[in-house]
């Protein structure tokens, strides 16, 4: 046996995009009728908060990506929201919902627009078709993928009907922002000059108003004045971007930040000592994972399952905890769900790091000395030195990796098939099950979508995984989708066919200064909502 601190000078490093960590087992996925919560006492003291990441959103316009970042939650208003926990469906745009056969039936609150226009169910229904055609080419939809149509019963109420049936609609309903139909008309009627209204001086119903951007480095809030939900406390937001890890957490070290997301590993022990400081990570919502390439008209050694298997059992992911993330996090069962997310199969174990066995199926495949391999990834943070790390282990059987990092666009547009390349060998994935539901990290493998690792029905697996997606979509019973959502972790399981190979769960921790905000509690989406926190 290999020692196993072999690696460690290649795969310490500092702070990952992608990644995140277990919390409680939601029992079931919600799908009752909520009625609207009481409004959020008045707060006791007013002042403004400053808050750091790294990562940057394209614009305002929320059509250009599917991240649920804080800006788009502080200026615009779904349907509904989730709790904190992710197990309460919270009224938002809609104060109650009821399910009538295939449809769901919104009732709407009274709200207006941040330009003083009446928000109505027209609003609605503009939104939530205009992500479902195509031709917007909108980063959402797939949000939007299980509706059939959306008919406006009165100004107050729309009726959304699912094909099929939508077990989660009002939990998917957290997700499309409910945009301005009278913007899109004033603009001229066109994607591209709706987008640029939206970037430059978007209008919503949320809590807060933008004041000022600098694009790709910060953006400034106000209150709205018109808001119906309110706030408690913050009248004035500043979103600072800085994409350069240290220099993140060296702004909060100095005190230039109230709230920081995703503190490196490599620097929690030492934020969490900082004076008045606290940090938190936010639940786990999938695990990080290799895509591998298994499209046959593109061949390749990943065709072979013998293959993907050699690459999975190749890496230490015990020695990448401790040496990348200082600890923090732990291995992934054999499945793509963490505990946190409905369709989480208990019974699995995780994937033994065994370089004896990966030389082996390697022999067995026809690759007895190995290959070249070349690697698609984002390099931010902690994931270059995840990266490098896999890939040192992939050495160590013979695997000879070439790696080419991604800029966060390109990366995108890889999951969204506009990025025309041909796949590589393995490609750096970890989806997001944004409303703790199995659902939410497999839409990207189904159907004829353009991510889709194989090629089409006459691939066995993709049948099967076809047949069990579909099914579970529309399953109303709880314990049938979790079944259903089950025999999909078999299928994407080490023994199984799927070309995905889950690793880890990390730790993610946000900080803040506790003499600052009064009540943050970390939370995986948004990762802060400003209308929830008071200052201290």
């Amino acid at each position: 046996m290999r020692d196993r601190t072999h690696h460690t000078a290649a795969v310490i490093g500092c702070g990952d995009d992608d990644d995140e960590v277990t919390a409680p087992v939601p029992t079931t996925a919600p799908t009752a009728a909520a009625t609207a919560t009481a409004a959020p006492t008045e707060a006791v003291k007013t002042g403004s908060i400053v808050i750091g990441r790294q990562n940057k959103s394209p614009s305002m316009d929320p059509n250009t990506t599917a991240l649920a970042p804080t800006e788009y939650y502080a200026v615009y208003d779904p349907l509904t929201r989730l709790d904190i926990t992710g197990t309460v469906i919270e009224p938002a745009l809609a104060e109650s919902w009821e399910a009538a056969g295939s449809d769901w039936i919104f009732s709407l609150r009274e709200a207006e627009w941040s330009d003083g226009t009446e928000f109505t169910a027209d609003d609605v229904k503009f939104s939530f078709e205009y992500y479902a055609n195509p031709d917007n080419a909108s980063r959402l939809i797939s949000r939007v993928n299980t509706q059939e149509s959306v008919t406006v019963v009165d100004p107050r109420t729309v009726r959304i009907r699912a094909t099929g049936t939508d077990p989660i609609m009002p939990r998917r309903a957290t997700l499309p922002y409910v945009l301005p139909k009278h913007v899109f008309e004033a603009s001229g009627g066109t994607p591209t000059a709706f987008s640029e209204a939206l970037a430059t001086n978007p209008v919503g119903t949320g809590s807060y108003v933008v004041t000022n951007i600098v694009q790709d480095q910060s953006i400034e809030f106000a209150e709205s004045a018109s808001s119906w939900r309110g706030n408690r406390g913050y009248t004035a937001a500043k979103l600072n971007i800085i994409e350069e890890f240290t220099t993140l957490v060296a702004a909060y070290e100095s005190g230039d930040l109230d709230w920081v997301q995703r503190v490196p590993a490599t620097d929690v022990a030492r934020v969490q000592a900082l004076a008045n400081t606290e940090t938190g990570a936010p639940p786990s919502l999938g695990a990080q994972h290799w895509d591998f390439g298994n499209r046959r008209a593109e061949g390749g050694p990943t065709n072979d399952v013998r293959v993907r298997r050699a690459l999975i059992s190749a890496i230490d992911v015990e020695l990448i905890i401790d040496a990348v993330f200082q600890g923090l996090g732990r291995r992934a069962t054999d499945q793509i769900p963490s505990e946190a997310v409905f369709g989480f199969s208990p019974e699995k174990s995780s994937i033994d790091y065994d370089p004896d066995t990966a030389r082996q199926l390697l022999a067995d495949a026809g690759f007895p000395n190995g290959f070249e391999m070349p690697v698609d990834s984002r390099l931010a943070g902690d994931t270059k030195a995840f990266v490098e790390a896999c890939t040192g282990f992939w050495s160590d059987i013979g695997v000879e990796s070439a790696i080419n990092p991604l800029e966060i666009n390109i990366w995108r547009d890889r999951l969204y098939g506009r990025e025309q390349r041909p796949w590589p060998g393995a490609f750096n994935a970890g989806w997001i099950a944004y409303l703790f539901d199995a659902s939410f990290l497999y839409d990207w493998y189904e159907g004829a979508g353009a991510y889709r690792l194989w090629d089409g029905p006459e691939d066995p697996t993709a049948a099967q995984f076809d047949a069990l997606y579909g099914a579970a979509i529309v399953e109303l019973d709880d314990e049938g989708r979790r079944g259903l959502y089950q025999g999909i972790n078999d299928l994407f399981a080490w023994d199984g066919e799927a070309p995905v190979g889950p690793t880890y769960h990390a730790e993610n921790h946000n900080a803040w200064y506790t003499n600052r905000i009064a009540d943050y509690v970390a939370r995986a989406f948004p990762d802060l909502n400003f209308d929830e926190i008071s200052p201290a």
